[in-house]
């Protein structure tokens, strides 16, 4: 495994570092350390190298701030909060808002802002990022350590662990990577090929805000349970419930000019599907995020299952990117 670092920007006077990884088939996997960035995933197909994430070009701006936050860490809990406000242990948190009157993607001070510290181990093919979180700053409930590991494979996969350590007093930890996919020739992503672990997904207010109920989608639009052409997707996007198992895929996308296809991995149930914005608000075309996080509000919603994090007691989620050139 090749392994390069080199530093690319100063953001808030940090050192912006990029390291990346290649493998024996040169397949590249580049990560920045400010919001955790996986900046490239990239494949040579043919005599062409082709980037599998989009932007490939994100970089933070003078200011440091990315809006979108395509391809950062997000959390400590990623998703939205409703009311930004929960009630942990007895206790009522209020937090920061960022989007209208939530909290979403761990609000306005989210990991996906803040810089990184990067450590690189080639033999081992990874790249890992550690921030400490604290209260005082984010509003969430105690101090959290959370680790992120990025790992290339020889057979072209990308695996990430997000780990987390809590002090001072219990928490609530749910990040995960906003990652957003461009496969190729196809420029409208609409003819691309989506299938879905799930039939089930989120019944959301206006906002997005779950209402705590699901729907079934059987022979609909939105039912992905086999390979099929993705049309058009509602605006804001759209979140399916899937196995948490590492074992089966969660969701695979095929470009059929291409050929190009990638498979999602998670041991977490929610999975988002959507497109992101341009610079005028509108669906960015030949772009899709595929982003597999825990089911979003479940700080309110019981039976969206716990993201709480005991003080002392490691917590850790999985996902596995996996690049399949089809015949």
């Amino acid at each position: 495994m090749h392994l390069t670092t080199s530093g690319i920007a100063t953001v808030r006077g940090h050192q912006v570092v990029r390291a990346v990884l290649e493998n024996h088939h040169q397949t590249r996997l580049a990560v920045v350390n400010f919001g955790g960035m996986l900046q490239e995933f990239s494949v040579l197909d043919g005599y062409e190298r082709v980037n599998l994430i989009t932007p490939s070009t994100a970089m933070p701006s003078a200011s440091g701030y990315n809006s979108s936050a395509l391809n950062h860490v997000i959390g400590r809990v990623a998703g939205i909060i409703e009311a930004s406000r929960f009630v942990y242990q007895a206790d009522v948190w209020n937090l920061p808002t960022n989007y209208y009157q939530h909290t979403l993607n761990g609000g306005p001070h989210g990991f996906d802002q803040q810089m990184f510290t990067m450590t690189t181990d080639a033999n081992q093919g990874s790249v890992t990022l550690t921030y400490q979180a604290q209260e005082a700053f984010d509003g969430f409930p105690g101090d959290l350590l959370t680790t992120v590991t990025y790992r290339l494979t020889e057979d072209d996969c990308v695996h990430v662990t997000f780990t987390g350590h809590q002090t001072k007093q219990a928490g609530v930890f749910a990040p995960t990577l906003n990652t957003c996919f461009q496969l190729g020739k196809t420029q409208d992503s609409s003819d691309w090929h989506l299938q879905i672990n799930g039939s089930q997904r989120l019944v959301v207010d206006a906002l997005g805000v779950p209402m705590g109920l699901v729907q079934t989608e059987w022979d609909t639009p939105l039912d992905f349970t086999r390979l099929r052409r993705i049309g058009r997707l509602p605006c804001g996007g759209v979140t399916f419930i899937v196995p948490a198992d590492l074992k089966q895929a969660a969701v695979t996308i095929v470009d059929p000019v291409t050929r190009r296809q990638v498979e999602i991995y998670s041991n977490r149930h929610g999975l988002f599907v959507g497109q992101p914005k341009d610079t005028n608000q509108q669906p960015a075309v030949g772009t899709m995020m595929l982003v597999p996080q825990n089911l979003p509000n479940s700080v309110n919603i019981p039976e969206f299952g716990s993201i709480s994090i005991a003080v002392d007691t490691p917590k850790s989620y999985d996902i596995i990117y996996k690049y399949i050139k089809s015949k």
